[in-house]
């Protein structure tokens, strides 16, 4: 646990939402948005979504980001159902790499929800992402979503 906790104060003091791109693209299929390295890729679908559906959907995809560059993967990987980020929020009950981006993006959406209804997670979260990135992350997402 305490190899996390030095990671997230890294990424905490260095965090710098300047380095990712959104990449607009045209696509058929079921996705709304995808993370890939530095790049947050959105589909048509994504603008067919409610405000709050993009928000949510953007901060599940930084939540890809987050994880990519600041948590280990073997930090999240090998957990029982109902443990870890193997949880069930809109449907990543059997991808703990879902699970994660999931939990990541209700954590800074609604984190009551979170702490009530997953709250071994929560305090993971909590202890990951620290106060300070909530606030960016929240404030990159209205950014975005008003240059969109």
């Amino acid at each position: 646990m305490r190899k996390l906790a030095i990671i997230s104060q890294r990424v905490h003091t260095a965090a710098s939402f300047s380095v990712i791109r959104i990449v607009r693209r045209n696509k058929n299929g079921t996705a709304e948005a995808e993370q890939r390295g530095n790049d947050i890729i959105i589909y048509d679908r994504f603008f067919d979504l409610p405000s709050s559906g993009k928000s949510h959907s953007l901060l599940h995809e930084l939540g890809h980001w987050f994880r990519d560059f600041n948590v280990p993967i073997e930090s999240i990987v090998g957990w029982e159902k109902g443990e870890g980020f193997f949880i069930n929020i809109q449907g990543s009950y059997t991808n703990f790499e879902e699970g994660f981006a999931e939990a990541f993006a209700t954590y800074i959406d609604d984190p009551s929800w979170l702490k009530s209804n997953y709250p071994v997670q929560f305090d993971k979260l909590k202890e990951l992402v620290g106060v300070s990135f909530v606030s960016k992350a929240k404030n990159w997402v209205k950014q975005v979503t008003k240059s969109l």
